[in-house]
């Protein structure tokens, strides 16, 4: 399964960046790597939704999206 290659390279960027993104087509794993990485590394994971209008205006402004949830992430 691609995700083993995936999820080795997705871990080493974590050690040095908190915040990576996936982005890719439509149905094609992105969340669900997500969350098999979080329930692997034991971290939380945010995976809002581009498609949403709400979600994709958070993203806008992804600085205060990011500060928002700090307290969760970076605990």
């Amino acid at each position: 399964m691609k995700f083993r290659k995936a999820f080795g390279e997705l871990s080493e960027i974590l050690d040095e960046f908190p915040v990576i993104a996936l982005v890719g087509a439509r149905q094609c794993g992105k969340t669900t790597t997500a969350k098999m990485v979080g329930e692997t590394l034991n971290k939380p994971v945010l995976y809002p939704d581009s498609e949403l209008s709400s979600d994709l205006a958070k993203l806008n402004e992804a600085g205060l999206f990011l500060k928002e949830h700090k307290t969760s992430l970076w605990s």
